[in-house]
């Protein structure tokens, strides 16, 4: 099956000391408000195997939204949790039809999923999904705004971690300081 990640600049993986996980990173190029269709994957998230990290970076150019695409290969309960240090930014996770299913900001109904989602309790079945990470109400554009988001579905062996750079849309004129969110905050 392979490493199950694509989109990769660059790829390498450790073991970490004496936890029996493996760590595999990558760093991928974003395209600042991309769409769907141009979401850059994160890796495939299999139960009681792998865990997904991501870290990324909204730019102080404008940069208003990113997105990224998983999958999932075994249904199951499955937990989200924004990492802290992530400032006011909004997650949705989207079915691979665009649907949006939870949203930590959206409407009651898919706030109630984004809970359990972050407990835990949400079953996302089979198949491929995006997140789209954007700022939150009110956010000013002109900082950049660092995030964090960990995926899960129980106990792991392989932690993938992602580290996604801002390239630049033929729409923005400010560059990034190329800060992103340290690794620390998935320890």
């Amino acid at each position: 099956m392979g490493v199950p990640m694509t989109s990769t600049t660059s790829t390498s993986a450790t073991s970490s000391s004496g936890s029996g996980i493996r760590l595999y990173t990558q760093t991928i190029t974003n395209t600042p408000d991309g769409t769907i269709g141009s979401s850059k994957n994160i890796g495939t998230l299999t139960k009681d195997k792998t865990a997904l990290a991501l870290s990324g970076e909204l730019t102080n150019s404008g940069d208003q939204y990113d997105y990224y695409n998983f999958n999932v290969t075994d249904s199951g309960a499955t937990t989200l949790t924004i990492k802290k240090g992530s400032g006011n930014v909004d997650v949705k996770v989207l079915s691979a039809s665009g649907q949006v299913l939870a949203d930590n900001k959206g409407n009651a109904s898919q706030q109630a999923n984004f809970q359990a989602l972050e407990d835990g309790k949400y079953n996302l079945n089979k198949g491929k999904y995006y997140l789209k990470v954007s700022r939150g109400s009110g956010v000013s554009t002109s900082k950049a705004m660092a995030y964090g988001i960990l995926l899960g579905q129980g106990s792991y062996t392989k932690d993938y971690q992602t580290t996604a750079k801002e390239g630049k849309s033929s729409a923005s004129s400010g560059t990034s300081d190329g800060s992103l969110i340290s690794t620390d905050l998935f320890a």
